[in-house]
């Protein structure tokens, strides 16, 4: 029954939303099946109905339950990233007491609720915030927390994407690639769903250092290769600008630290075309290193 479900006011919500996507009255999705009253006292999550007039109401607005399953899962989905959007906003802007904030705010609500999911949230914001000095090192049981969590990953979400995105830099190397072709693997996930493509390819991005950290230069370039090969479907100037990162963490790996400062002023003009100074200003920063490096060179 749809009382028993634990979704079962978001399902009456959903309902509502199909039905007037399609122009469907509350008198005719009620039809033969409910009063127009008891429908609407669902719609509103004030009351219960069976699964049985469920699966007549979804036929009145001509969806199976495997569609409606399927969009539910979708907005749950949603739901549960609302949190990594945001930070990846706040990121992109240069805000980072903001993105500060929003990982204490994730880190009450795991003691007020006690779910994993605002657990794992506040540690992959954590993770994020260790490259701008906000923390030092994530602890060893939050390193634990998330190699289990990857260890008993069988299918991939957005969620899921999100929390390999944000804290693969911390994740075991080995770990970080098998994860990496594994998901790869898993084309239907990515090439038809421009919001897990940019994913995957800021995925690669990060990859593309980590690599390069290794010091596995020709594993980095090949990475390249593959971000052009997932992106070229959907290139803006987003994915242009992490091609060229990438292609400067490239250059740098190569001692060309003249080309990898020309790259990032670039994408430096880039950013301050459009009106965002806060990142501009983190890679004029980026590109001051590049330049003692490239002064101390013999």
């Amino acid at each position: 029954m749809v009382e028993e479900n634990e979704h079962a006011e978001s399902y009456g919500k959903l309902f509502r939303e199909l039905r007037e996507q399609k122009h469907i009255s509350l008198r005719e999705a009620a039809f033969g099946i409910l009063s127009k009253s008891q429908l609407s006292r669902f719609e509103l999550g004030e009351n219960d109905i069976s699964l049985s007039k469920f699966l007549l109401l979804l036929e009145n607005i001509n969806f199976s339950m495997a569609e409606f399953l399927e969009i539910s899962d979708q907005h749950e989905n949603k739901k549960n990233t609302r949190s990594f959007e945001e930070a990846g906003l706040l990121e992109q802007n240069g805000k980072i007491s903001e993105l500060l904030e929003l990982c204490k705010k994730e880190s009450l609500a795991y003691q007020r609720s006690e779910k994993f999911e605002h657990h794992l949230n506040s540690i992959a914001l954590k993770a994020v915030l260790c490259n701008y000095g906000k923390y030092k090192r994530l602890s060893q049981y939050e390193l634990e927390i998330l190699i289990e969590y990857f260890v008993d990953l069988t299918t991939w979400s957005r969620y899921d994407l999100y929390v390999f995105l944000f804290t693969l830099h911390h994740l075991p190397y080995d770990m970080v690639k098998e994860l990496t072709k594994d998901l790869l693997s898993q084309k239907k996930f990515y090439e038809k769903i421009p919001e897990n493509q940019n994913l995957i390819l800021m995925t690669l991005r990060n990859l593309s250092v980590v690599m390069v950290e290794h010091n596995e230069i020709p594993q980095a370039q090949a990475i390249l290769e593959k971000f052009r090969e997932v992106g070229k479907t959907h290139w803006s100037i987003n994915v242009g600008i992490s091609y060229e990162l990438i292609r400067a963490n490239l250059y740098e790996a190569h001692r060309d630290f003249q080309k990898s400062s020309e790259i990032l002023e670039d994408v430096v003009f880039v950013f301050e075309r459009f009106g965002n100074s806060a990142t501009a200003k983190i890679y004029c920063e980026e590109i001051k290193k590049l330049r003692k490096k490239q002064g101390k060179r013999p």
